[in-house]
């Protein structure tokens, strides 16, 4: 009762921190903390390959949303779908970008308790980096989360209590070797990004429940398969999907005017976004 009388008091609403200010001085909090400043930066790197290569692992899927990409990752030699850890990534324009997202990782723990240096752990990974214990078992791991250069990744246990002798060190070790085995940027060089050449629709309007077939031209800067993913804004609706003849369309579901978003991740982690507008008709 009186913290909601005190709350609502006209002279001191203006004094009460909005939930965003109360996010900013958290995370200001957790800088000083892990002596954010001091954090050493690395050569920039090309980025981190899509398809991570992980001795004994398969990966099972991949998603790509705002440039932060996940995969999950099982036991090569077993017939299983249980997956094992998770593997999360993002290629920053820069070092201190990349520093950002370790931050934000950390500002996010529920307990404010300052987890330990992955130096603790044995021979450096990446140039800083931490990391939690499960306690599932002596030497059990939560997560890593580490920098190289512009590349912040976090490797995730998917459940430490089903696999409390899973090397979640030597997995993190492992992508390590990959990004150090990458090319190094000059600083002050722009990333390569992804370059979508043309994205039309094969008319501007179309009657809700047909397909239209969309065009689009998309280099990659490392000549590989780059990663889409399709957003809708609009009354409009629909579905983007590849045909049986290996075509793209938009299969139209509603009626109204509609932007077709696409999101393009290149085959090294870079991300890029182009769009397209129509008009659905109705039936």
């Amino acid at each position: 009762m009186f913290l909601v009388g005190l709350l609502s008091a006209p002279g001191l609403a203006q004094e009460v921190d909005t939930p965003l200010d109360l996010a900013s001085i958290h995370r200001k909090q957790i800088a000083e903390l892990y002596e954010f400043s001091s954090w050493p930066k690395g050569e920039p790197r090309a980025g981190l390959a899509n398809d991570l290569a992980l001795p004994g692992w398969t990966s099972v899927d991949l998603q790509a949303v705002d440039g932060l990409l996940t995969r999950r990752f099982k036991r090569t030699e077993t017939e299983t779908e249980v997956v094992s850890f998770v593997v999360e990534s993002h290629v920053a324009q820069s070092p201190r970008a990349a520093h950002q997202d370790l931050l934000g990782w950390l500002s996010s723990l529920q307990s404010p308790q300052k987890r330990p240096a992955l130096r603790e752990l044995g021979p450096t990974i990446g140039d800083v980096g931490y990391f939690s214990r499960s306690g599932a078992g002596p030497r059990a791991l939560a997560w890593i989360a580490f920098v190289r250069g512009n590349v912040a990744v976090r490797i995730l246990a998917f459940d430490a209590r089903q696999e409390p002798d899973l090397n979640l060190r030597g997995i993190a070790r492992e992508i390590d070797q990959a990004l150090l085995a990458t090319a190094t940027l000059p600083r002050g060089i722009k990333l390569p990004l992804p370059v979508v050449r043309k994205l039309a629709s094969e008319r501007d309007e179309v009657v809700a429940g047909e397909r239209v077939r969309l065009e689009l031209e998309i280099t990659d800067p490392h000549k590989g398969t780059p990663h889409l993913r399709w957003m809708l804004e609009g009354p409009g609706r629909g579905y983007v999907e590849r045909g049986k003849d290996g075509e793209l369309y938009l299969y139209t579901t509603a009626p109204g005017p509609m932007e077709l978003k696409l999101e393009v991740t290149g085959s090294m982690g870079t991300t890029t976004r182009a769009s397209v507008g129509l008009k659905v008709l109705k039936d």
